[in-house]
């Protein structure tokens, strides 16, 4: 699992039994990257739960109107993706050379579209 993945669940702090729960790690696989993580400083462990530090987080751009959030890329790259998607008006884009991720995160994007619904729903 990608740590860029539970630096983003970390935004809020989550305890280790609901990322176990959200990503479907071991309870092995999870502990070895949230020490990591830890150790590097991307995250820090609050009233035994854990919150992105924000320092892996950095790699946020605005370019042509797009948001783009991205690792491994060189800048320039990212500004020719810019250039070819300010020609759209509404899209989302995701892409990884990781099945492993990408299966994750569609997982993760479906989980946060029913809380999404849950909050809607209370709402009305």
């Amino acid at each position: 699992m990608g740590r860029e993945i539970l630096m983003d669940l970390c935004k809020t702090p989550r305890s280790f039994t609901e990322l176990k729960k959200i990503t479907g790690m071991s309870d092995a696989g999870l502990s070895k990257a949230l020490k990591k993580l830890v150790e590097d400083g991307y995250l820090t462990k609050v009233d035994r739960k854990y919150v992105s530090t924000g320092k892996g987080l950095t790699n946020l751009v605005y370019r042509k109107g797009i948001f783009l959030r991205y690792s491994g890329i060189p800048q320039e790259a990212i500004d020719e993706v810019a250039n070819i998607l300010s020609k759209y008006n509404d899209f989302m884009l995701w892409a990884s050379r990781s099945d492993e991720e990408a299966q994750y995160l569609m997982k993760l994007y479906l989980l946060r579209i029913e809380e999404m619904d849950k909050k809607r729903t209370r709402l009305i």
